[in-house]
């Protein structure tokens, strides 16, 4: 056998190698296009993870927001009902882990806050929904 000449099964070998290369070659041309495009597949889902994450922490945010106004709102109430002179940060503190509490107890459901006038005077009253 001479060194110049290929068999055939090397010539197929060979053959199939660089049938494999061009392969890979062109796919990874189509994955460039994508990218610039802006629609490859692994970048459109790490685009929409990412932008699913945002929204939620805003959504966060404002959830919290709410329910600051909420306890604000409440603290309102409780001095037009008459209760006690209570300084707003201590009353917001105290409702905040009355709330946490009921909250751990009923995950899954919404707490409804209502102030209560008694004879002894005015108390919360937190309940599931």
């Amino acid at each position: 056998m001479n060194d110049a000449t290929l068999s055939k099964q090397e010539m197929f070998k060979l053959r199939s190698i660089a049938c494999t290369f061009n392969q890979m070659k062109d796919y990874w041309c189509r994955v460039l296009k994508e990218i610039e495009a802006g629609t490859y597949f692994r970048q459109a889902i790490r685009s929409r993870y990412k932008s699913s994450l945002e929204e939620f922490e805003r959504k966060k945010t404002e959830k919290l927001f709410k329910l600051e106004q909420t306890f604000e709102n409440l603290y309102l109430q409780y001095l037009e009902l008459g209760g006690s002179n209570v300084r707003k940060e201590d009353f917001i503190k105290r409702i905040k882990s009355l709330y946490e509490k009921v909250k751990r107890q009923n995950a899954n459901r919404k707490i409804k806050i209502s102030l209560v006038k008694t004879t002894k005077g005015v108390t919360f009253k937190l309940a599931p929904v």
